[in-house]
């Protein structure tokens, strides 16, 4: 195994965005009125002012109202904010919860507790919001007792799957040590979200934490083989250049049947060219007829990246069809999908 290839699949991006909410509110069923429950809307409202003080105005425009006046921030905004901050509509406390977060980022806003409010709102979006907006101000904001409270709701079995979420990625931006035990933690955590955020963050963690580099490195090692996709491509992306394709090969071969399934799978995955010889001799030699077929189905993964030249020569036809031809059951009907996947114009002459 090359060093260079661990770099280039560890380098490889597989973030993805930061978990949103798709809110069931009434109407926001067209893509407008759910920008608008989000705060994405862009479109001008002619006097912001008025709007807040209108007591009639819709929720859509009072979320546009808020945004444009603390987009940059204007101070005169801060009382109509903090009056909406109790706002019967979740979408409009959620837009002055961010609100606060850009009054405060521009030494706008003194009172702490303000800002701190949204926590405390019955609805877990605006939670969620006020969470995150405060790990947007940075570690200064995030004292070591509020991180206590939070980490105290993130054990909560009432907590809804958002606000925990937003409390992983929050712990991500801190630097004490709890805030690491608990990431580590939240690795086996039952919510598969949860597990995938505390990937991430404890990637932007590793370089960071000399004392625990080993154990991060670990942890999300073992992560490879969480049995949700997204899971284990955050814990392969979070490791980054510290990825050991090594050490994925060596449970492929010599592990239990169950963590040399997860190993094919993950070098499917990440499509590890290099790993094309130890997944063939696996699938011609290994005694388990379910880790022969997880590793043809990862050879078909690994091959769907190459160009055609590439794939002839490293995965040829005359290979996979021996595998359909004398594997046993599950096996061969593996090597038929790839085939098919791959080679398309063979299984139709045949």
């Amino acid at each position: 195994m090359h060093q260079s290839e661990d770099k280039r699949i560890g380098n490889q991006i597989y973030h993805l965005d930061q978990y949103r909410p798709v809110p069931d509110v009434e109407p926001a069923s067209s893509l407008p009125e759910l920008m608008a429950y989000l705060g994405l809307s862009k479109e001008p409202v002619q006097d912001p002012v008025k709007v807040l003080k209108d007591q009639h105005a819709s929720w859509k425009m009072l979320v546009k109202a808020i945004r444009q006046l603390s987009e940059p921030p204007h101070p005169q905004a801060i009382p109509y904010i903090e009056k909406y901050l109790s706002h019967q509509h979740e979408a409009v406390r959620m837009a002055a919860a961010r609100a606060l977060g850009n009054f405060w980022r521009a030494n706008m806003l003194l009172n702490k507790e303000l800002l701190l409010r949204p926590l405390l709102d019955k609805h877990p979006f605006v939670q969620a919001t006020a969470i995150q907006t405060l790990a947007s101000l940075g570690p200064e904001i995030l004292t070591s007792t509020l991180v206590d409270s939070l980490i105290q709701r993130l054990h909560n079995a009432e907590s809804q799957s958002i606000v925990r979420v937003a409390i992983i990625q929050l712990l991500g931006k801190t630097r004490f040590d709890i805030s690491l035990h608990e990431l580590v933690r939240a690795l086996d955590d039952k919510d598969w979200q949860v597990r995938e955020n505390a990937a991430v963050a404890l990637g932007q963690l590793i370089d960071m934490s000399a004392s625990k580099k080993g154990l991060l490195i670990k942890k999300l090692h073992d992560a490879l083989y969480d049995p949700v996709q997204h899971v284990r491509l955050s814990a392969a992306s979070a490791l980054g250049k510290h990825l050991q394709i090594s050490g994925i090969i060596n449970v492929l071969q010599y592990d239990k049947p169950a963590k040399q399934m997860k190993a094919a799978q993950i070098l499917g995955e990440l499509s590890v060219k290099t790993a094309i010889h130890d997944l063939l001799k696996v699938a011609k030699q290994d005694r388990d007829d379910e880790v022969r077929t997880a590793a043809i189905l990862a050879l078909g993964k690994i091959g769907e990246q190459m160009d055609e030249i590439e794939l002839k020569k490293m995965l040829p036809v005359k290979v996979l069809e021996q595998f359909r031809q004398k594997g046993n059951g599950d096996v061969s009907i593996a090597a038929e999908v790839v085939l098919d996947s791959l080679y398309p114009e063979h299984l139709s002459k045949n």
